[in-house]
């Protein structure tokens, strides 16, 4: 089985098929193309933290940011007993309550300084479990338009006498965790780690609009809906946050790989080889790995944008390799 994210399901999250090999009932990362080489992974944009729990193969050191409050304040609680007991305890209130419970956690949820980062972890935590899909939409307005899960209000919440909250348990001894992607930055460039490992999954960019045909004949110019409160994923900012953040790693000297995912679009495939190829980085490789439709507006009446990875340093990991070539490549990866 494999070791769970610190937040899952996470939109975005990097588990599955797409990010790792499955060869002779082992997983191989896409990600860290060598087990052990690496001395610390940097995730300045965290999320769930899927990349650094589960494609971390052997690195002891991580560093993180995330500006999310939410994602925030489970990272900072890494570790703490006390949030796995908070979240039993909100979840036996679901049981008693769910309506009220879950009309407290989406209030709760819109005042992150007002609360305790345990609690409000917990809180974060458990109502992810109540909601379709596990995943927290916001408007324009950055407020939550998720409701209560109706098939799970039907079952009565029975997946929750099996659950409980974990923390990942794969190896990494110490964590740094930042609140902007510039301080962990700043952290690996303190630091006295040799090969790092950065991993930037901004919010991504789409420089789509989609032609949505509707049900009833009618069409109209639709947009890649927010993911949460404050992305636009339309906006030139997110495409900053990419692009600066790839600027700040490449400057520094104690970084061995770097892998960048974002949607697939040549503005941004031109702004990162005109960054690569300004410091005479040629070892890099651009792959696209299908669509990705998690973010899509009304996604079942149009196309979905593709993923795009783009590989700097070490190997190139993200193609496809016959079963022999992929038989040599965990022998070799195991070395």
């Amino acid at each position: 089985m494999k070791p769970p994210a610190l937040i899952s399901p996470y939109v975005g999250g990097k588990s599955g098929p797409r990010y790792q090999y499955n060869v002779s009932g082992h997983p191989v990362s896409r990600i860290c193309d060598r087990p052990h080489f690496y001395d610390c992974i940097v995730e300045p944009f965290a999320g769930s933290g899927a990349v650094t729990w589960q494609h971390s193969h052997g690195i002891s050191h991580a560093i993180a940011s995330d500006i999310d409050p939410g994602v925030r304040a489970v990272w900072e609680c890494w570790g703490d007993a006390s949030l796995i007991v908070s979240v039993e305890k909100l979840i036996e209130q679901v049981k008693a309550n769910p309506d009220s419970t879950y009309k407290k956690l989406k209030t709760i949820y819109h005042l992150p300084c007002e609360y305790s980062p345990v609690f409000y972890a917990a809180a974060y935590l458990t109502l992810k479990k109540l909601v379709f899909g596990g995943v927290l939409r916001c408007n324009r307005q950055g407020l939550l338009n998720v409701a209560l899960s109706e098939p799970k209000r039907r079952q009565g919440f029975s997946e929750f006498s099996n659950w409980r909250y974990r923390f990942p348990n794969n190896g990494i001894q110490s964590l740094t965790f930042k609140h902007s992607w510039q301080d962990a930055v700043k952290a690996l460039a303190d630091s006295s780690y040799q090969r790092a490992l950065v991993v930037i999954d901004s919010p991504y960019y789409s420089d789509k609009e989609w032609v949505e045909e509707r049900h009833d004949g009618q069409k109209r110019v639709s947009k890649m809906t927010p993911a949460y409160a404050k992305h636009n994923p339309q906006s030139d900012d997110e495409l900053r946050l990419c692009i600066d953040c790839l600027d700040a790693v490449l400057d520094l000297k104690n970084v061995g790989r770097i892998v960048v995912f974002n949607y697939g679009s040549e503005a941004l495939d031109q702004m990162i080889q005109d960054l690569l190829i300004k410091r005479h980085r040629f070892d890099f490789h651009v792959s696209n790995l299908g669509p990705l439709g998690n973010m899509n507006n009304a996604q079942k009446f149009h196309g979905r944008n593709d993923e795009w990875v783009w590989e700097i340093g070490g190997k190139r990991m993200f193609q496809g390799y016959d079963k022999a070539i992929q038989g040599n490549l965990l022998e070799a990866l195991a070395s």
